[in-house]
């Protein structure tokens, strides 16, 4: 007997390969997508962090700066 490929069946199969795939390549692009964002929300927590703590230790340095001024005038 011969082996006759039933193109049907092939066909079938090439799409269902293709649509997976497209699954996957969809579903990877928006992890990508997903990733960058998060990566970029850490970035600016991160900035937002360190503009605080620069804030905190300017109202500190503020603070010894009026301190200073307060005991030159006692003097």
């Amino acid at each position: 007997m011969e082996n006759i490929p039933v193109l049907g069946n092939s066909a079938q199969a090439t799409g269902v390969e293709g649509y997976t795939a497209l699954i996957i390549s969809t579903i990877t692009s928006i992890t990508s997508v997903i990733a960058l964002v998060m990566s970029k929300y850490t970035e600016w927590q991160r900035a937002r962090l360190e503009q605080k703590t620069l804030a905190i230790e300017l109202e500190k340095k503020e603070l010894e700066l009026q301190e200073m001024r307060r005991k030159l005038q006692n003097t």
